[in-house]
């Protein structure tokens, strides 16, 4: 088997969106199994991506868009599965993880010839 890397997808979310009650009782029944899989990709040296929405805040960074979530009321659905020093982080603006953002050229770095992809609707944002 080849190098993998692990994308966690929209995950790092405020959940102060209009259909976020609709998400949050799934999220949080994924919650552990997702804990589990980053966990067991860091341990076994694979790279963790988060590929995450910028929510319209155009000036925003990565580190800006986790102190937003973690101000939220819903900090304890992002704090088990936050980025540590190593994660790398892809901000995109669109539904797609690979339309119009750098993960397929990031990946390509990595020489990444496997990826395994968790997350919320994730139906969308690897359809789209």
């Amino acid at each position: 088997m080849g190098n993998s890397a692990l994308i966690v997808i929209d995950m790092i979310n405020a959940y102060d969106h209009p259909d976020a009650e609709l998400l949050v009782p799934s999220v949080r029944a994924a919650l552990p199994q997702l804990t589990r899989l980053i966990d067991r990709a860091r341990t076994e040296g694979v790279p963790v991506i988060y590929a995450n929405d910028n929510f319209g805040e155009w000036r925003s960074h990565h580190g800006e868009i986790i102190e937003k979530t973690l101000a939220g009321k819903n900090a304890e659905l992002v704090e088990p599965i936050l980025p540590d020093d190593d994660s790398l982080f892809v901000v995109k603006a669109r539904h797609s993880i690979f339309y119009e953002t750098p993960l397929s050229y990031l990946l390509s770095q990595l020489g990444a010839d496997h990826v395994v992809l968790c997350g919320q609707v994730t139906e969308q944002c690897v359809l789209y």
